[in-house]
């Protein structure tokens, strides 16, 4: 997404525009709930007892879809490497 001087790391260590830290702050949020969601939808996957329980499936699907979500999210803005 970001490239060049339009990245906002990049920007953030050289000192260069604006201050980004609650960008950043806010990514390593996202990871940490995401974090918390793949806990959940691993519980999940006993508690739907082979996708056989149609409440904890869907839950447990949602909780997978969410946490991918917003995984891919703080990537946008978290260095990878």
């Amino acid at each position: 997404m970001f490239r060049g001087r339009d990245d906002p790391v990049s920007a953030l260590r050289n000192g260069d525009g604006p201050d980004l830290r609650g960008i950043i702050d806010m990514a390593w949020l996202l990871v940490v709930v995401a974090g918390l969601l793949e806990v959940a939808w691993a519980l999940g996957l006993k508690a739907s007892a082979g996708f056989t329980r149609p409440l904890p499936s869907v839950l447990t699907v949602l909780a997978m879809v969410i946490s991918f979500f917003l995984l891919a999210q703080a990537m946008k803005v978290l260095p990878v490497g």
